[in-house]
C-alpha cells in the first residue's frame, strides 16, 4: 500500500512536471508571438512616421516656393509703382514747365 502510494505521488509529480513543461512552452510561444506583433507595430508606426515626415518636408517646400513666388511678385509690384510715380513725377514737371513757359510768352 506504501509503495501504491509513492506509485500515485510519482505519478502525480510526473503529471505536475508535464504540465508546468507545457506551461513554459506556452508562455515561450506567447512571448515569440508578442515580440513579433511588437516589432511589426514598431516598424507600421516607423513607416507612418517616415511617410509623415515626407508629407510635412513637401508642404514646407510647397510653402517656400510660395513665399518666393510671393517675395518675386511684391518685388515685381513694387518696381511698377516706383516706375509709375517716377513717370508721373516727370510728366508733372513737364507740364509745369510747359505752363510755366506758356505763361511768360
Amino acid at each position: 500500500m506504501q509503495q501504491q502510494t509513492q506509485q500515485q505521488n510519482q505519478q502525480g509529480f510526473e503529471q505536475i512536471k508535464e504540465a508546468a513543461q507545457k506551461a513554459e512552452q506556452a508562455a515561450e510561444q506567447t512571448l515569440q508571438v508578442a515580440q513579433e506583433i511588437y516589432s511589426q507595430a514598431t516598424e507600421a508606426a516607423l513607416s507612418e512616421a517616415e511617410q509623415q515626415l515626407q508629407d510635412l518636408q513637401g508642404q514646407i517646400q510647397q510653402a517656400q516656393q510660395k513665399t518666393e513666388d510671393l517675395k518675386q511678385e511684391l518685388q515685381t509690384t513694387q518696381e511698377s509703382q516706383q516706375s509709375q510715380q517716377s513717370q508721373q513725377s516727370q510728366q508733372t514737371q513737364h507740364s509745369q514747365q510747359s505752363s510755366q513757359s506758356h505763361q511768360s510768352q
